[in-house]
């Protein structure tokens, strides 16, 4: 065979080998909604008309910004497929602090696919079922509601609750603690005696943790109440 030919054929067997694209097909898009700890899943198929080895990698891309949660050898044969499953846990150390307007992209090489618009949330909705708001010095004061998340789970975690209190010629900051059960909290404190009439704003600060100890979603509300 003349040295041109050979090259000749080179190139079309190079031209060729360009040619092959890997088919990324998502057979299961995302939930419109998730709050940090839920778990994402991705199934998805790998296809290719020609032989292919590469490296299959997903993204998590938020408001711009991308995190690579999942890496994978891929070998394939020609017309061969393969199912990928992948998922991504929304912890802290998995996706840092991205959130908001999410995609994820899959690809191989040069080829790609991109799954529909999500949204992250890190909210809990709180929704106060305490309705007394006057109160005096050593009643007891019962503060108690709801904490669903955004995306309709119930909430499970801790809460906070801070306020300025003036009595005798003093202020000081006052927290007391709580818990949130299963989309439910309730706390009870009383004042002391020498404190002063008037009003006071209690913050309510609700929040969840990972199992590494992290803050993930959180809700805030104020309650306004009258010390006689």
């Amino acid at each position: 065979m003349k040295r041109g030919t050979i090259f000749t054929t080179l190139l079309i067997s190079i031209f060729l080998i360009s040619l092959v694209s890997a088919e990324i097909i998502i057979i299961q898009q995302p939930s419109s909604l998730y709050n940090l700890d839920d778990t994402l899943t991705i199934p998805a198929i790998v296809k290719s008309t020609a032989p292919l080895s590469g490296i299959l990698n997903m993204n998590l891309i938020c408001n711009g910004i991308e995190e690579n949660f999942y890496k994978n050898g891929i070998s394939l044969t020609a017309g061969e497929e393969k199912l990928v499953e992948a998922s991504l846990v929304l912890t802290k150390e998995a996706i840092q602090d991205l959130k908001g307007s999410c995609i994820i992209k899959a690809f191989v090489g040069g080829d790609f696919t991109l799954t529909n618009e999500f949204k992250i949330s890190n909210l809990i909705n709180i929704v106060l079922k305490t309705t007394q708001t006057d109160f005096n010095p050593e009643e007891q004061i019962i503060i108690e509601g709801e904490a669903v998340k955004e995306n309709g789970k119930p909430a499970n975690g801790f809460m906070d609750l801070t306020f300025l209190l003036n009595s005798g010629n003093s202020t000081e900051n006052k927290t007391y603690q709580g818990t949130v059960n299963n989309g439910f909290f309730s706390i009870s404190f009383s004042l002391p005696k020498e404190t002063k009439a008037g009003q006071y704003s209690l913050g309510l600060n609700l929040y969840e943790k990972d199992s590494s100890g992290n803050l993930t979603n959180n809700g805030f509300a104020n309650y306004d109440i009258l010390v006689r």
